[in-house]
């Protein structure tokens, strides 16, 4: 659903500042910059994580 939405925002003359990216939280989130120079960022939720996972995408962003 994030592509669509994506192509959508492209189609009507957006600027893509960052692809849909899967997150370590759980969430894809893409942003974007609008024609009049607004930026947004979206995201919609795709998967549940479990706090060990959560803590271990957590170590690892910090090392």
């Amino acid at each position: 659903m994030t592509l669509t939405r994506t192509s959508n925002a492209r189609a009507a003359g957006a600027t893509i500042l960052q692809q849909p990216t899967d997150q370590f939280y759980g969430d894809r989130r893409y942003g974007a910059l609008d024609l009049e120079g607004h930026e947004w960022y979206f995201a919609t939720h795709v998967r549940d994580v479990s706090e060990e996972e959560m803590q271990r995408a957590l170590t690892e962003r910090e090392r």
